[in-house]
């Protein structure tokens, strides 16, 4: 069994054709919601500023959004957050892989 959690596949399957490695961007999960999604959080530095624009697209071109619960972008000098549905389906996102 791998160490790796669910939200960490996820998230490096994106990230990874973005260009980025796990040591460059961080991702925060939020609570259960009532329909067993949860929002995770990714957190691109400010220089990696071309690789966040590939990140995004691949979200959009890949329906991590939905109409009832929209992708946030948030932009600081420093960081940019993108906040996307974690699929419930996929199981606890701090679980180690299971799919």
């Amino acid at each position: 069994m791998s160490d790796k959690t669910n939200l960490e596949y996820w998230a490096f399957f994106p990230a990874g054709f973005s260009g980025m490695g796990p040591e460059d961007f961080g991702i925060k999960v939020g609570e259960r919601k009532e329909d067993g999604n949860y929002d995770a959080t990714f957190l691109v530095p400010a220089e990696k500023e071309w690789q966040m624009a590939r990140l995004l697209m691949h979200l959009l071109s890949n329906n991590f959004v939905r109409e009832d619960r929209p992708m946030q972008v948030t932009k600081t000098e420093h960081i940019t957050r993108i906040t996307v549905e974690y699929p419930g389906y996929l199981g606890d996102p701090n679980a180690e892989h299971k799919y």
